[in-house]
């Protein structure tokens, strides 16, 4: 999604968040004590190759394409060896159209070339793709004659799924939101409704038919989860969809400040930004499995709207990230693609923003779930996933358990993890920075007052999270430096295992990894406050 400039925006698509559960609150009381935590016996849910994978606009895709070393942000996210899956879609899809001499002078002209260079980047990055066709545009056989093209140039298989729209459920407000042609003849349709997008896709069904692209179809592709679209979609189209697809975004920058749905950094480690928002994608999971189909939230991001700096490009971010996509896979959700920006402050990469760093710290939360999920992942159903301000995950991988602690208390939590088998080399990585307030290179605020606005700036007497425990049994690697008299780049306050990426996604510093310290069948480790621990043992009986 683009940065609207109107309330309504944010009304409807956080009314279902608000129904869920209020955004703010205050943070979990701190704990002392010790506490036990049993990892469960048996093989768990598994989880979908590609998990974790990537969204951008049809019109900024050339830009992360000239990205240096955007094949080496791209494989951090890899799970299980598969493709990461990249979406390009968005409120650009409406406005894209291909090889048109129709299209309006202000639309995207998508063509031969473009399609040659995303079969570079597929090939050179081991990607999947998922494409959005323009719905907006009312043109089936422009649609058709796009997606048959794009099976000729890109690699065999590497389509994962043609997306049919973008947000069908926001058509009713008109504008940027419908594209540049929400209506046959242009403009806000008050009258634009389920039924309206139900014919559209079975249009555009038949005319990919008739073009022989037998690709699997993606929808119904709303703001938000939708069981008013999705029911009837899969009612009368089931058999021509491969995956069901929503948005997911838990703010929206263009609220009133102060307001439930306006980004803060609290709101973030609250409750209904996480769990919250993937209960309110499990109905539409239960409801796709009843036809046997996977559930991807094509679209998910931190805010609309553009994004709040100081706030959406927090290391709060990152601890959210990694819960919350645990979060929607305990309830079912096949995979998420975080909607990226080059120049926006609610970007995972932002090579525009801040080229000396662009990844922004949600990434680094994206890169630790991948890193947990590992080869052959499921994931174990625990008694008590989130209490008092510690969410853990365990996951059985192939060969051991990794399990994932975070920590968004203000207090330091000591934990002994018990394992329903015997495990050996136990080590552990961190993911920490100074405070949930610490942020990334210092943004240019791209519209008046972001800079000052509510929770954009450091809290004053915002707590550290103290240092990693020391271990004798630490490993590392040398350090990986600039030239002698070269100016070193500016790095992220933010560091998975005692590195942080730079320009080209290398890692920068001294690699952290500590032993456990494991005994028999158990770990214990500490979770400073505000971080996360992943904990990695192999366990051959596993």
């Amino acid at each position: 999604m683009r940065r609207r400039g109107w309330l309504t925006v944010a009304v409807a698509i956080g009314a279902q968040l608000l129904a869920a559960a209020p955004l703010e609150g205050a943070r979990p009381a701190p704990l002392t004590g010790d506490a036990s935590i049993s990892i469960p016996a048996g093989p768990g849910t598994a989880v979908a190759p590609g998990f974790v994978g990537l969204s951008v606009e049809y019109d900024e895709l050339a830009t992360f394409e000239r990205m240096p070393g955007f094949a080496n942000f791209v494989s951090l996210l890899r799970t299980s060896g598969a493709p990461v899956l990249l979406r390009v879609g968005g409120e650009s899809a409406n406005a894209s159209f291909w090889h048109d001499r129709a299209a309006p002078l202000h639309g995207f002209d998508l063509t031969p070339q473009w399609l040659h260079n995303l079969a570079a980047l597929i090939r050179a990055d081991h990607l999947q793709v998922m494409l959005d066709l323009n719905t907006s545009a009312h043109n089936p056989r422009m649609a058709a004659a796009f997606a048959a093209a794009a099976v000729r140039a890109l690699p065999k298989g590497s389509i994962r799924a043609f997306e049919i729209g973008n947000e069908p459920d926001l058509v009713h407000l008109g504008g940027a939101l419908a594209g540049l042609t929400s209506t046959p003849t242009g403009g806000r349709s008050s009258k634009y409704t389920v039924r309206t997008y139900l014919g559209q896709f079975s249009a555009y069904d038949d005319a990919l038919h008739t073009a022989s692209v037998l690709v699997p179809l993606a929808g119904p592709a709303t703001a938000a989860p939708e069981l008013r679209y999705v029911q009837p979609l899969l009612s009368d189209e089931a058999p021509n969809i491969g995956l069901v697809t929503v948005h997911r975004y838990p703010f929206a920058s263009c609220d009133t400040p102060g307001s439930p749905l306006y980004p803060s950094i609290p709101g973030y480690l609250s409750p209904a930004a996480q769990e919250g928002l993937a209960a309110a994608v499990a109905p539409i999971v239960r409801t796709a499995s009843r036809y046997g189909l996977p559930v991807r939230l094509s679209e998910f991001g931190l805010a609309v709207c553009g994004g709040l700096p100081g706030v959406t490009n927090s290391f709060a971010t990152a601890l959210w990230a990694a819960n919350t996509l645990f979060d929607l896979a305990n309830v079912g959700v096949s995979g998420i693609n975080f909607h990226m920006r080059p120049m926006w402050a609610n970007s995972a990469l932002a090579p525009q923003l801040t080229p000396d760093s662009p990844a922004e710290p949600v990434f680094y939360g994206l890169v630790l779930v991948a890193d947990t999920l590992g080869r052959d992942p499921h994931l174990l159903g625990l008694a008590d996933n989130h209490e008092q301000g510690l969410n853990v995950w365990a996951v059985r991988v192939a060969g051991g358990y990794h399990v994932l602690l975070i920590n968004e208390s203000a207090s330091l939590r000591e934990e002994q993890v018990h394992f329903p088998a015997s495990v050996t080399d136990g080590r552990v990585e961190y993911l920490t920075a100074p405070s949930p307030y610490a942020t990334s290179s210092a943004y240019s605020p791209s519209w008046p007052g972001a800079a000052s606005a509510p929770g954009a700036a450091s809290a004053p007497g915002a707590a550290s999270a103290p240092d990693p425990p020391s271990s004798p049994d630490a490993t590392s690697s040398p350090d990986a430096t600039s030239a002698p008299d070269a100016t070193p780049a500016p790095r992220s306050p933010v560091e998975l295992a005692g590195q942080s990426l730079d320009a080209t996604g290398q890692w920068q510093g001294q690699l952290q990894v500590q032993s456990a310290g494991c005994s028999a069948t158990s770990c214990p480790v500490q979770v400073p406050a505000d971080s996360a621990v992943l904990l990695k043992v192999s366990a051959p009986s596993a």
